[in-house]
């Protein structure tokens, strides 16, 4: 009868302790987290590497001989240069449920830094990089240079209208931001630092991993 009991208040346990977790799930997954974006200026820079239509494969990647990124986002690395960098990062964790996490980044590099609204589609001056995905899920990103639309850059913001194609649809690029100064010699990996180990380190703001 004791064993019996035994056991029963065991079983009782582990059904509060399923009870509980599932109610933190449902609770988390109305807990809405404000969208985090972020916005720097960064002079002498330029991008790492520009070969943004090639990636190294698995078997670079595993017998240690890629010299190209695995995955788009790399391309968002930075490195000291001529010119001068702004960078856009976005990033957005909807609810505290496991890998729902999504980001973007935009790239911009500039060889003289000036008032201008240029023409993507005529201007190849300037180089304007961007990328999109779950940050859990490198595999699923849709990046391209962009082509096309309009980039106006100001003393303190850029603003820009654009569009590429994702995944056989129009993904539409727009927005405004205002960019602050930030130090190369600062970069971690979400803004443009390279050599991360893992991609997460560069879909998933610092704070947040």
């Amino acid at each position: 009868m004791k064993i019996l009991l035994g056991i029963i208040k065991v079983l009782g346990v582990l059904f509060l302790a399923i009870l509980l977790l599932i109610l933190i799930l449902i609770v988390g997954s109305f807990n809405q987290f404000e969208p985090i974006t972020q916005a720097y200026k960064i002079e002498n820079a330029a991008f790492e590497s520009t070969t943004f239509n090639e990636l190294a494969t698995r078997e670079e990647i595993s017998d240690g001989t890629a010299t190209r990124p695995q995955y788009p986002v790399s391309y968002h690395s930075i490195k000291s240069g001529s010119g001068t960098v702004l960078a856009v990062r976005f990033y957005h964790d909807p609810s505290s449920a496991f890998d729902d996490e999504g980001f973007w980044k935009l790239t911009v590099w500039l060889p003289d830094f000036k008032e201008k609204t240029y023409d993507l589609f005529k201007d190849d001056s300037v180089i304007v990089f961007y990328t999109k995905g779950g940050s859990a899920w490198p595999r699923s990103m849709c990046a391209s240079r962009l082509t096309s639309g309009t980039m106006k850059i100001t003393d303190k913001e850029i603003s820009i209208n654009s569009s590429m194609d994702c995944w056989s649809k129009s993904e539409q690029i727009n927005g405004q931001w205002e960019f602050e100064p930030y130090d190369i010699e600062d970069l971690d990996y979400w803004v443009g630092k390279k050599g991360a180990e893992h991609p997460y380190h560069e879909t998933i703001i610092e704070a947040h991993r």
